[in-house]
């Protein structure tokens, strides 16, 4: 309801004017927390050129990985670990609040990190704060909050098929 208000409030005639939707903001970010677009994602771990293996990657524990390897990691167990987020089966936009600290870097994902971040990133955010004050101009939403809506994700997180 809060998100509604601010979308209808705040009036959204350029796209500068979606950088005063800060609550929406907030919102979509948790909203991608917790249901991420993409569920999983794999990298493509390299042995140094000298020989000499790694004893860990990312702070996992590798026990003598001497050829190339691939990772496969989930963005949203990462995304609901407890250790990185208190709470984490609460939806809570409050978390991304300005006064509040920043995630731990590589603990949120949602467009990917470092040199593999999606480059759509920023027009993403102002398409959906976009799509959102239409919405919110031109509809009522309501919620049935007798029925049970979280998504299953357990056919999305599995891999279909482990390639060698």
């Amino acid at each position: 309801e809060r998100m509604f208000t601010e979308l209808r409030k705040v009036e959204t005639r350029n796209l500068g004017d979606l950088t005063k939707l800060v609550y929406t903001e907030q919102c979509l970010l948790e909203a991608m927390r917790m249901g991420p677009a993409l569920t999983r994602g794999t990298r493509f771990y390299r042995v140094p050129k000298d020989g000499e293996h790694a004893d860990n990657f990312a702070g996992f524990k590798l026990d003598g990985v001497k050829s190339n390897i691939k990772i496969l990691f989930s963005q949203y167990v990462q995304h609901m670990n407890p250790k990185y987020w208190p709470n984490p089966e609460t939806f809570n936009p409050d978390r991304w609040a300005p006064n509040q600290a920043q995630p731990i870097q590589f603990s949120y994902i949602p467009f990917w990190a470092g040199p593999r971040t999606c480059l759509a990133k920023h027009v993403s955010m102002m398409l959906m704060k976009l799509t959102l004050s239409m919405i919110a101009a031109n509809f009522e939403v309501t919620q049935d909050f007798g029925k049970e809506d979280r998504p299953r994700l357990d056919q999305n997180i599995a891999p279909l098929k482990i390639l060698g």
